[in-house]
């Protein structure tokens, strides 16, 4: 394969510089977000990649028609243990994070909808994934729990 300075096909490397220039300004954007990091618990898991595209084939089955985040593409990084509640982000964009939780309800636009709402800081992440997590334990604690009662 021939070096780029010396290759006679010049589109590939203006594709090349336009991406290059795309990701710059998408690297911009991020760099003035405030990274949240996901520090999964017992009550709490990572959704393993070979797995990703039956949980995405599931909540866009499960979302009613007119709920706000069928406007985005969803990508699921976490669920909560023995619920229908995720952790998603904006798969294009990859800069919003959101908890959906199928067990609750709100109303948006005189619409009911699964309840969802946007993670904005990091304590209020590990304040919600910390809450799950006594839930968890208090669950385990109960008779039964270990059988699946």
């Amino acid at each position: 394969m021939m070096p780029p300075s010396r290759c006679r096909c010049a589109a590939p490397h203006r594709a090349a510089k336009g991406i290059s220039a795309a990701l710059n300004e998408s690297h911009n954007e991020i760099r003035n977000m405030p990274l949240l990091t996901i520090t999964c618990n017992d009550a709490w898991d990572f959704i393993p990649l070979e797995f990703v595209e039956e949980e995405i084939k599931f909540i866009e089955g499960q979302l009613q028609p007119a709920h706000p985040l069928r406007a985005i593409k969803l990508l699921p990084l976490a669920k909560c243990w023995r619920k229908f509640k995720y952790l998603v982000e904006d798969e294009d964009s990859g800069d919003s994070l959101w908890v959906l939780d199928m067990h609750r309800k709100k109303r948006i636009r005189g619409k009911t909808c699964y309840y969802f709402k946007r993670m904005e800081t990091q304590e209020e992440l590990d304040a919600m994934l910390g809450a799950d997590y006594e839930k968890w334990v208090q669950s385990m604690k109960d008779a039964g729990a270990w059988y699946g009662e």
